[in-house]
């Protein structure tokens, strides 16, 4: 198998109007956020209101897209990610003890409804087409937002009054019948609607970090709490897939635990998806190792350079509404970051710009 590089690159940047049939098929593709193209071009406004400042982060979101670009040829979009505030809620288990008259006690977990934390933001919807798994575009999705973070974090920090957690919810395993965990436990308590539409509806009528959909049939019931279901009373066999991660999403749980993301005792409210959660000095603590400030320069003769390697960029001092983040074959020359021409100008870089650049070289296969 050659070994050669490929001289493609691939740019993350917010999703624009003109590509929401390609972000509505990547959806419908991989099952992963709306399939819907209104429901697309909803979230693409709702991200320029965004980063341009007309709508407040607590009731908006970034929508990032990745395009792959070839030395020859149109840019093809393959990927599609979310940085929105933390939606609606979460299951949780507790451990409760019960007793007759201090002789016998029995203990039992339940799982209980809880709110997200309104200071909160998520790693949502890292969706990619399956022909594009192995080219690095989930590692730039996730790179991209956790640049967009440490960019923009006062800005951020000041739109939530103070942003204290960070989390991704990842899908879990998925059957012909769609999610077990959804159809057999939750499905009942939310009028038996259609996995499709509660996901819809939970983010439809968002309120800040609140739900009124979600909170409507399980925060507060007539009995005045919240949605509680004996774990004892799950089938097994859903129990015991509480929080798997699918096998296509292995990838993005690695990446998240570089970035300091733990297991958390939290499940999605709908499917029961495992939660992952750091906080913000955390992440900025993580990326000390991979990260560099570097100014950029546009050089041709990387291409051909045999010590070239992937590096994803992002240029710092822009306006959040201009934030961009690229993936190219690069060289580190004398504090300088070298890219191909190509990149450099879909990029709009200017000379000298200076960029923050995360490099993790791969390892090479032993040879046996």
């Amino acid at each position: 198998m050659s070994n050669q590089k490929s001289k493609d690159y691939f740019v993350c940047q917010p999703a624009a109007k003109e590509e929401i049939t390609s972000l509505a098929t990547i959806a419908k593709e991989v099952n992963l956020g709306s399939t819907r193209e209104a429901t697309v071009d909803y979230y693409v406004d709702m991200s320029r209101h965004t980063i341009s400042g007309e709508a407040p982060w607590t009731e908006g979101l970034l929508f990032l897209m990745t395009s792959r670009h070839t030395p020859a040829g149109d840019p093809t979009i393959v990927g599609n990610c979310k940085l929105q505030p933390g939606v609606g809620g979460y299951w949780t288990v507790q451990r409760r003890q019960r007793g007759y008259r201090e002789q016998y006690k029995a203990q039992h977990d339940w799982l209980v409804y809880r709110r997200n934390d309104p200071n909160s933001l998520e790693f949502a919807a890292n969706a990619l087409i399956a022909s594009e798994r192995g080219a690095g575009i989930g590692r730039l999705q996730t790179d991209a937002r956790v640049l967009f973070l440490l960019l923009y974090e006062q800005e951020l920090r000041e739109s939530f009054g103070g942003l204290k957690l960070l989390y991704a919810n990842l899908l879990t395993t998925e059957s012909e019948g769609g999610f077990a965990f959804y159809e057999e436990i939750v499905r009942p308590f939310l009028g038996n609607l259609n996995y499709h539409t509660a996901d819809r509806e939970r983010y439809r009528t968002r309120h800040g970090s609140g739900s009124p959909f979600l909170d409507a049939f399980l925060d507060k019931q007539q009995n005045d709490s919240e949605v509680q279901i004996p774990c004892h009373l799950i089938p097994k066999q859903i129990k015991d897939e509480l929080g798997v991660v699918r096998p296509e999403t292995i990838n993005a749980e690695r990446l998240l635990e570089k970035f300091g993301f733990q297991k958390a005792d939290k499940y999605d409210v709908l499917d029961g998806g495992q939660y992952y959660e750091t906080t913000p000095e955390r992440l900025r603590m993580r990326t000390r190792d991979d990260l560099r400030a570097y100014h950029i320069k546009r050089d041709d003769s990387v291409l051909e350079n045999a010590n070239a390697d992937y590096y994803n960029f992002a240029p710092e001092g822009r306006p959040m509404k201009d934030f961009i983040c690229g993936r190219s074959l690069a060289v580190e020359q004398d504090g300088h970051l070298c890219v191909p021409n190509q990149i450099y100008s879909s990029m709009d870089m200017q000379r000298n710009e200076p960029v923050e650049a995360f490099h993790r070289p791969r390892r090479k296969k032993s040879k046996t």
